[in-house]
């Protein structure tokens, strides 16, 4: 026998098998054993025998497969979960895909969550979201329903070429794209699947939609999308579509109606639509409009007015009345790079920004009617020990007018301004670093989203002591809800929630655990260390809502681990606005700052405010709306006074948004424009 003498090591049997052209993202044995399933980029479930080696295929998934799961008593259903969050039930005895659930898809990696706002809209018809997608797509979704539309693909592509990744990649290199059975390759995998949730591969830019907007009435979707090395010598090329929605409505797609490839020989930085016309503003061009961009083969800074005009009848065509797009006119001012632009409520009125001032245009005749001037200390200023020079980094990013009133709202990488149009002069202004910017289209107010890093330099910290503070102390994983404060819908998970306070009464924030309001005598409501310079650490990001009247928050909200948030107000015409407001759905909007009460001494102003839809970075949306659809707060602005009247500084010493984030210092009045 072997009694007493060394058995020799066996090792188990290990078969390679080769198929996947990219990496091996997800695993999985069938309930007996006889099948094994992988997935990878290719968006094919492969089904190899364990017998014979011999792989089945279910093609056409339409993205990449992140994971497999057995269903746990039917031994014929499987589960995948792919990258575009996207979940499929398989039936693999009749190899079909049974039932499929869609999801709002995530931001891929190549896409700034500033280029991703600028591409996010909400379309006035129907109220559906548009956000930027993997593979140079653009989604349509429903919040209300929480539901997935359509899908229009931007610029064409091939989803196959699109996952196969460079042979100079590191990812693409060694044993990743083969499977051992014996499941070595498990920290490999990890690694793909994470690369793969994040859409795409280190270094690999793909094209993307970079701006989306839709017109006045929801029938035209204007697109920018970009892709890299397409233009001379290795440059990135834009292109500009405007397309026709269906008569079916989205769900039936959009068709192309007119295209123009690269309108401003180089990067579109803003795209603005006329509040009542089917026109189109679009700016760009230049080697300062955006940083990281090649200046070869660059036009001038420029914006270009485009409208829809009647078009000949092409043969065998079923359109009754054809229409095209053209560019009417041409602005520029003084080479200076063109960042932002908006239309007023009327659409008399074109606003461009060049770098930190703000042009007026007659958008009719094209011709320029006066020049805001800049904040003061706009051309160079001193932030949170951090000198900036007034380059394009600091330009304004951001324009909207304000709805029923002579203001203008400019936003930069520094600072929030104001200008009276009335008399040409800054209003108000504050030193906030604002993210995105957008405006009520039915009331008097406006909403800024700020990033952590803002809210750290407002509190009186350094970046790098925030960054630091955040890891020392986590933020907790669930916020709580204010009761004030609604928050309807969204997506489920500490990321998915906005943390809102009470209504706020005197422009303060009450205390909710995350947004502080201003120190009672006794100091219960105040948290530890908030007010100004305490170093308090600032974790989130913050949507603000202001009235252009005065610098006081009506309304303040934290938002989990929020960078750049876009801000999308529901108009009336949405569905979605009276399922919101359905006690306030029909009613007349507000004039001026609202309706005013009086209860003793006291005066309390009510300001509407329509709902706002927030969307992170992280694709996880809420919407943000007073309780009853109205902010109450004490010592409003008269609505009799001048517009061009300062209004009156409130008589409490520290706001709420001042005690939770720092003291702020307001500047009035920096000097007049004129023309030219």
């Amino acid at each position: 026998g072997h009694a007493g003498k060394a058995r020799a090591e066996v090792p188990p049997p290990l078969t390679t098998l080769h198929w996947h052209a990219g990496p091996v993202l997800s695993l999985a044995f069938s309930s007996d054993g006889t099948t094994l399933l992988s997935g990878g980029r290719e968006g094919v479930l492969v089904l190899w025998n364990t017998q014979t080696h011999q792989p089945t295929y279910l093609p056409r998934l339409g993205g990449p497969i992140t994971g497999i799961t057995r269903h746990p008593l039917d031994p014929a259903s499987l589960l995948l979960r792919q990258a575009d969050n996207t979940l499929r039930v398989i039936n693999t005895a009749a190899m079909k895909v049974e039932v499929s659930v869609l999801g709002l898809r995530p931001r891929p990696s190549d896409i700034s969550a500033a280029e991703a706002a600028a591409a996010t809209a909400l379309q006035p018809s129907t109220g559906l979201l548009a956000v930027p997608a993997a593979n140079a797509t653009l989604q349509l979704y429903d919040t209300a329903r929480q539901r997935h539309v359509a899908l229009l693909q931007v610029a064409p592509r091939n989803q196959v070429a699109a996952t196969l990744p460079h042979a100079h990649h590191p990812g693409a290199a060694g044993g990743a794209s083969a499977m051992e059975i014996d499941g070595g390759e498990g920290a490999a995998m990890q690694a793909a699947a994470a690369a793969a949730a994040q859409g795409g591969y280190e270094g690999h830019s793909e094209p993307r939609v970079s701006q989306a907007a839709f017109t006045h009435d929801g029938r035209c979707l204007v697109t920018v999308d970009v892709r890299p090395d397409a233009g001379p010598y290795g440059s990135s090329e834009s292109a500009l579509k405007f397309w026709d929605a269906a008569p079916g409505g989205a769900r039936s797609g959009f068709t192309l109606n007119t295209r123009v490839d690269d309108p401003h020989r180089g990067p579109v930085t803003a795209v603005a639509t006329h509040p009542t016309a089917d026109v189109v503003v679009t700016c760009g061009g230049g080697s300062g409009a955006s940083a990281g961009s090649s200046s070869s083969g660059q036009g001038s800074p420029e914006f270009r007015v485009w409208e829809r005009i009647a078009a000949p009848r092409r043969p065998g065509s079923t359109v009754e009345a054809p229409t095209c797009w053209r560019c009417r006119a041409v602005g520029s001012f003084k080479s200076s790079p063109l960042t932002a632009a908006a239309f007023s409520q009327d659409g008399s009125i074109l606003a461009v920004a060049a770098q930190h001032k703000v042009t007026l245009w007659d958008p009719v005749t094209n011709t320029l009617a006066a020049v805001l001037p800049a904040a003061a200390g706009d051309a160079g200023h001193n932030q949170g020990g951090v000198q900036h020079d007034g380059s394009g980094a600091d330009a304004i990013h951001a324009l909207a007018f304000v709805q029923g009133t002579p203001f203008l709202v400019g936003a930069s990488g520094h600072s929030l301004v104001v200008w009276n149009l009335l008399t040409s002069a800054v209003h108000w202004t504050l030193p906030l670093a604002v993210a995105t910017l957008n405006a009520d289209p039915v009331h008097p107010v406006f909403a800024v989203s700020l990033t952590p890093a803002a809210l750290a330099v407002a509190a009186g910290q350094q970046p790098e002591q925030q960054q630091q503070q955040g890891q020392q102390q986590p933020e907790a994983a669930t916020p709580t809800k204010a009761s004030g404060a609604g928050v309807v819908g969204g997506s489920t998970g500490s990321q998915g929630g906005i943390t809102a306070p009470p209504t706020p009464v005197a422009g303060t924030v009450e205390d909710t655990g995350v947004v502080s309001g201003a120190a009672s005598p006794e100091g219960a409501n105040k948290p530890a260390g908030a007010g100004s310079g305490s170093g308090a650490a600032v974790r989130s990001g913050a949507i603000v809502v202001f009235s252009p009247h005065k610098p006081v928050p009506l309304l303040a909200a934290r938002v989990p681990a929020a960078q750049h948030a876009a801000l999308l107000f529901v108009a009336p015409s949405m569905p979605q606005h009276a399922q919101l407001l359905p006690s306030t759905a029909g009613a007349a909007p507000a004039a001026g700052a609202g309706s005013s009460s009086s209860n003793g001494p006291a005066t309390t102003t009510t300001t509407d405010v329509s709902p706002l839809l927030v969307l992170t970075e992280s694709r996880a949306y809420s919407y943000l709306e007073p309780e009853g659809g109205s902010i109450a707060s004490s010592g409003a602005v008269d609505a009799a006074r001048a517009p061009d009247q300062a209004p009156a500084q409130p008589k409490q010493a520290v706001s709420a948004f001042e005690a939770a984030f720092g003291a702020l210092v307001v500047q009035r009045g920096a000097g007049k424009g004129g023309a030219g």
